[in-house]
């Protein structure tokens, strides 16, 4: 038990680390086997763009969204997301 506590805030760490830096957080996303965009894993473009905006609605309407500081815009929520797919960081 004491160990897999350990390995969660060990984890905990990590996590905190990589939201100063996305460098870091590109290496966890490496080290655990999770690809660098959602480009690696949708290689369709058409299909993904097509879905976008039923996707940005979608998040938008999740109950989850509410609990965020501050209300995210739909405009927003798209540029996120062709951040992912792109691996870009364009402002939000």
């Amino acid at each position: 038990m004491k160990n897999i506590l350990a390995d969660i805030v060990e984890n905990k760490k990590q996590i905190v680390a990589a939201s100063k830096d996305s460098l870091p957080f590109d290496e966890l996303k490496s080290k655990v086997g999770i690809k660098p965009t959602i480009k690696d894993y949708v290689a369709d473009e058409e299909d993904f763009l097509n879905r976008l905006d039923a996707m940005v609605e979608q998040a938008f309407d999740d109950q989850c969204t509410g609990a965020n500081p501050r209300y995210p815009l739909m405009s927003e929520i798209k540029q996120m997301y062709l951040n992912a797919y792109y691996g870009t960081k364009n402002k939000v």
